[in-house]
């Protein structure tokens, strides 16, 4: 099966990454205007740089890794040579905002469509992956195209109504919990704890409590009860959270960020 990137950007590239550890057989293609790049990805990943051209003739199936404002360009573009192809590739897309329907528009065909949101932490194979698909996409086709992100991390097919959503929450919610990280490391730098600690005990202290929402037994409610002796220090913490309207900025910043999603998709 021939695959291929248009796009090797940090998520393309990550995602070209989880797809060549999880099907080392596979022919992959990689297409990008940084050529430096590419041809680097393509050394450690085995595969071939190629112009888009190829990609969109040649690749059973194929990720778009171009942002939001560059998908009408790319899809009037290469619209020409799917329309031509005797079997219609999968189309994988990640822009936030674009929907199926109006990939196969700007195309002016109905293909099959996987639409993903993907979040950085697929660099490690730990990332969060939601998917959609429009309706020419076929159960094999689903399949295949979650088989080839299955080293990427986590995924979970819902409808597509519910994608730019889940962009406002995981795809988004790294710089969110980067930040919370960044304010948890100041406060505990101003109580002592030295510089050289800071990242590993916020990073696991972090991990292990994602850990613990994960296991399903408990609510994140009943997880945070159970950490709150009454009259304790953690209480107190957490009064100046509820004091300063912690859980409104956090609502808040959720809300953007799916606001600006929405407008992202109107290409």
């Amino acid at each position: 099966m021939k695959c291929g990137f248009i796009g090797c950007g940090n998520m393309g590239g990550a995602l070209a990454a989880a797809v060549r550890k999880g099907n080392a057989e596979i022919e992959l293609f990689l297409a990008d205007n940084d050529t430096e790049k590419r041809d680097l990805q393509c050394k450690t990943l085995h595969a071939t740089a190629v112009m888009v051209e190829q990609i969109t003739k040649d690749c059973d199936v194929f990720f778009i890794g171009v942002k939001p404002q560059g998908i009408k360009g790319l899809l009037e573009q290469i619209a020409p040579l799917l329309k031509n192809r005797n079997v219609a590739p999968i189309i994988i897309t990640m822009a936030a905002g674009v929907t199926t329907n109006t990939i196969t528009d700007l195309i002016g065909a109905v293909l099959p469509v996987v639409r993903i949101m993907p979040n950085t932490p697929v660099l490690l194979g730990c990332g969060m992956i939601e998917v959609c698909k429009n309706d020419a996409v076929s159960d094999e086709q689903l399949a295949l195209a979650l088989d080839l992100l299955k080293e990427a991390g986590r995924l979970d097919v819902i409808p597509e109504d519910l994608i730019d959503a889940a962009s406002a929450l995981s795809g988004s919610g790294p710089a969110f919990a980067y930040y919370f990280a960044e304010q948890l490391m100041a406060g505990a730098k101003q109580c002592g704890i030295p510089e050289d600690k800071l990242v590993e005990y916020t990073a696991q202290t972090l991990l292990g409590a994602a850990k613990m929402m994960l296991k399903g037994d408990k609510t994140p409610e009943e997880l945070r009860i159970a950490v709150c002796s009454p009259g304790g220090s953690t209480l107190a913490g957490l009064t100046a959270m509820q004091t300063e309207a912690f859980d409104t900025a956090v609502q808040d910043t959720v809300k953007r960020a799916f606001a600006r999603s929405k407008e992202l998709g109107k290409v």
